[in-house]
This record gives C-alpha cells, sequence and structure tokens, in this order.
C-alpha cells in the first residue's frame, strides 16, 4: 500500500505543471531627443501579465534596446534606463533569470523616435501598478 500511495504522490507532482516565469513592463520616454527613457519590469500593462517567478526570486534582468546595446540587470534597483541617441524602429525586450534557475521567453514591444514621439510603452501614460 506504501508503494501504491508513494507512486500517486509521484504521479500527481508529475502531473502539475510548473509555473513559468514571466516577464513584462512599461517605458516611459521623454519627448525630445535623444529620447532618455525609463523601463520598470515591475510595471505591467494594465492588460498583461506581470513580470514573475513564481515560486522564487528574480535573479537577474537581461534588457535588449535594439539598438545594439544589451544588458544584465541584477535588482535591486528594478528599474534602469537607457538614452536613445540616434533614430531607430526597433523592438525593446527583456528576459527575466529565476533564482530556480527558470526563464521566460522574452517579452518585447516595438519603439520607433523616427517621427520625433516619446511617450509611454506600450500605451499612452504609466498604468498603475
Amino acid at each position: 500500500m506504501r508503494k501504491f500511495i508513494g507512486c500517486l504522490v509521484l504521479l500527481a507532482a508529475m502531473a502539475t505543471p510548473a509555473m513559468a516565469a514571466s516577464a513584462n513592463f512599461q517605458g516611459n520616454c521623454t519627448l525630445e531627443f535623444p529620447n532618455d527613457c525609463v523601463f520598470d519590469p515591475q510595471r505591467a500593462p494594465s492588460s498583461g501579465t506581470p513580470t514573475a517567478c513564481p515560486g522564487s526570486s528574480v535573479k537577474r534582468y537581461f534588457w535588449d534596446f535594439g539598438d545594439g546595446t544589451s544588458f544584465f540587470v541584477t535588482p535591486p534597483p528594478h528599474q534602469t534606463s537607457h538614452t536613445y541617441t540616434s533614430y531607430v524602429t526597433t523592438n525593446i525586450c527583456l528576459t527575466v533569470f529565476c533564482n530556480d534557475n527558470t526563464s521566460s521567453p522574452p517579452k518585447c514591444y516595438s519603439f520607433s523616435n523616427v517621427i520625433g514621439i516619446g511617450g509611454v510603452i506600450p500605451g499612452t501614460g504609466w498604468s498603475p501598478y
């Protein structure tokens, strides 16, 4: 009977999918060129899944700003900044690495300062936390 119960527990553990890490963020950029931007992985758009490491904590963030600049950030702080010094139409991407050795797929948003529009990525204003 013990072996049977042990097998049931093992099967139940195998049948429960692990919660996946998720990445999301907002960015706020100045209207003036060059564009100074602040990105916050703890501020998800209102319609999006927040950045998370279920059952763990964030080990580091990997930012790719689409202009040849990319780097890791170890929190705290969670926010990071970047300045666009040339005109680009690109994707800004965030990947989250968790302390339990899982990671998220990259979350990307498009950004263009070619026509001189700054603002918030995505949307038209910082969404509430």
